[in-house]
């Protein structure tokens, strides 16, 4: 028999037992030495009634709160924010703690190159190109391939026990294209209808064999993903002012939503030297540069967080570049205006618009999380 089963019986007997015994003590049926029996009977009994009544409680508790965790954790993030609390759809790394936001700077990532793990799914291979192809009609595109990063490993060191981690991230060379045909073609907004049945019936259970894996660490185990690291950064000026872009509807892939304004994969390319491993710090700044005409230093640059969107199962890096300037001396005509139709500040001190914005505004998961990041890192 189940423990609720049990604990309902004991609670529905005990409470049948309190209800005669109140009946004939009203009456006053009971006097004496069995009135006072029947005072500690009665007293035993509403004891007996609230441990179990309690330990029901406590049962239904955890199963609530379980089932609770089990729908929202961990596809989304919860941020207390003034009185606000955006909930974003976004897997963190193991290991990354955002209750307080630290900033990790060039000194505290790590970044070696490992021997790579991946392994192109074979039922995916004879539409390798066609995937491409699609995917480039889909967004508008005229792609190339080229080498970006691949994410092996992550993995937090303690330097001493009084001191915060250090990241060590380990690398290895990708293919663009079998990043697009093995993470990013899987995102849900991407559905083509210029490939043929085939070749969808095998993206859609390659989506359902990664949509079983639930966690950043089992994503990054799985050999049949890519896993290019890209990142996500806000551009915030002298005066607190952070940099957003919508992108236009037209795009099949987060069209019409908000996101930073800074996002790109990092290049096997982004070294300081050759021998090196590639820096995600250089590929901010390159970034940057690229699409904002923003001239960056490794310095301004910083990061928050790893993780993965919900909907998309590839490593995100979250952070942000400090400007010492304001952003209208800066800010040369973007170059990559195709993805980004209109540009918007955001006043990092006013906490009440920002959160506003977050809850209500069209977001791409990852940019909402950055934002939330550099308002918490503003305010605390």
């Amino acid at each position: 028999m189940r423990k609720k089963q049990v604990t309902v019986i004991i609670t529905s007997l005990s409470l049948t037992v309190l209800l005669l015994i109140l009946l004939l003590y009203h009456n006053n049926w009971l006097v004496g030495a069995v009135k006072r029996q029947a005072e500690d009977v009665l007293a035993s009994v509403i004891t007996t009634v609230l441990v179990s009544a309690g330990s029901g409680a406590v049962i239904w508790l955890r199963r609530y709160y379980k089932q609770r965790r089990q729908l929202r954790l961990p596809y989304h993030l919860e941020f207390r924010i003034g009185r606000w609390t955006p909930s974003v759809p976004f897997i963190l790394a193991d290991g990354v703690d955002l209750d307080k936001p630290r900033r990790l700077s060039p000194a505290e990532i790590h970044c070696k190159e490992v021997e790579s793990r991946f392994k192109f799914p074979s039922d995916l291979l004879p539409y390798r190109e066609k995937i491409v192809e699609a995917y480039s009609r889909e967004g508008f595109l005229r792609l190339t391939d080229g080498q970006i990063v691949r994410l092996e490993s992550f993995t937090l060191v303690f330097p001493r026990n009084d001191e915060p981690p250090e990241w060590i991230l380990s690398f290895s060379p990708l293919s663009y294209f079998d990043f697009i045909c093995t993470n990013l073609a899987l995102t849900p907004t991407f559905k083509p209808v210029v490939l043929p049945a085939p070749v969808l019936d095998v993206l859609n259970k390659h989506r359902a064999d990664v949509g079983q894996k639930m966690t950043f660490k089992e994503v990054l185990d799985c050999s049949h993903l890519g896993n290019g690291l890209t990142l996500h950064l806000n551009v915030v000026d002298a005066d607190n002012k952070l940099l957003v872009g919508r992108r236009p509807k037209d795009l099949p892939i987060y069209g019409g939503k908000l996101v930073t304004s800074v996002t790109g994969a990092v290049s096997w390319n982004d070294r300081r030297c050759e021998g090196v491993p590639p820096d995600p710090f250089l590929a901010a700044v390159r970034e940057a540069r690229e699409e904002t005409g923003i001239v960056l230093n490794r310095r301004h640059v910083f990061f928050y967080a790893l993780g993965m969107q919900a909907d998309q199962r590839h490593p995100l890096l979250l952070g942000a570049a400090r400007l010492e300037d304001k952003l209208e001396n800066v800010l040369i005509t973007c170059r990559d205006a195709w993805e980004n139709e209109v540009f918007y500040y955001l006043d990092l001190d006013d906490l009440d618009t920002c959160a506003a914005v977050l809850v209500y505004g069209d977001w791409i998961p990852a940019s909402a999380v950055a934002v939330a990041l550099s308002l918490l890192d503003r305010h605390g």
